[in-house]
C-alpha cells in the first residue's frame, strides 16, 4: 500500500506540511524524515510530545538534536519544491501499512 496524504489524520497533514515547508525554508531538496520528526515535535496540540514525555524522553533535546542533524542536510538554491525521500517515503509507507 502506498502512502496518500489524505488518509492522515489533520494533524499528521498538518506536520507533513510543516516539514515540507521547513525543508524548502532551508533549501535542502529533500524532505527528509528529520524534517517531520522536528515538525512533530513542534506541534503544540498533537499527541507526539505528550506520549514521548510519559515515555521519560526529553522532548527538548530530542528536537535540538534533529534541528542539529537538519543543518547538516545538502542545500541546494532555487527554491524548487522539497521531494520525499527514500527514508520518509519507506516510513510514510510502513505507517499506511499499519
Amino acid at each position: 500500500m502506498a502512502f496518500r496524504i489524505d488518509k492522515l489524520t489533520v494533524k499528521a497533514q498538518e506536520a507533513v506540511a510543516d516539514a515540507q515547508n521547513r525543508a524548502l525554508a532551508l533549501g535542502n531538496p529533500d524532505m527528509d524524515t528529520l524534517h517531520l520528526l522536528e515538525a512533530l515535535l513542534k506541534q503544540a496540540d498533537g499527541v507526539v510530545v505528550p506520549l514521548l514525555k510519559k515515555l521519560g524522553v526529553s522532548v527538548e533535546q530530542l528536537l535540538k538534536l534533529a534541528a542539529n542533524e537538519i543543518q547538516r542536510l545538502p542545500k541546494v538554491s532555487g527554491g524548487r519544491e522539497p521531494q520525499v525521500n527514500q527514508s520518509l517515503r519507506t516510513a510514510l509507507d510502513a505507517a499506511a501499512k499499519i
